[in-house]
């Protein structure tokens, strides 16, 4: 995979993730939640490509997959708790 893709595809979660936290929106979320859930699955193909791997590219694979799990929770908590807190 090119460098620009690579730029491309995480420049995309990294833009993502700041437009929903910034205004904490669950229909965000639960997309930035899709996004780096498949990031996290193939991100030992996008870094090492499909016929090697190492550590490092599993590693920040199951980081954005803890990630996507994270986003899942804030989507939740907006969605069905928002009117809970004073």
């Amino acid at each position: 995979m090119e460098l620009a893709q690579v730029i491309a595809i995480y420049g995309i979660m990294i833009f993502l993730s700041w437009l929903s936290f910034r205004f904490m929106h669950p229909c965000l979320l639960i997309i930035l939640f899709g996004d780096a859930y498949i990031t996290g699955l193939y991100t030992p193909d996008i870094i090492c490509g499909p016929d090697a791997t190492n550590g490092l590219a599993i590693t920040i694979g199951f980081m954005l997959i803890i990630y996507a799990i994270f986003c899942a929770g804030m989507a939740f908590k907006e969605m069905f708790y928002r009117g809970d807190e004073e």
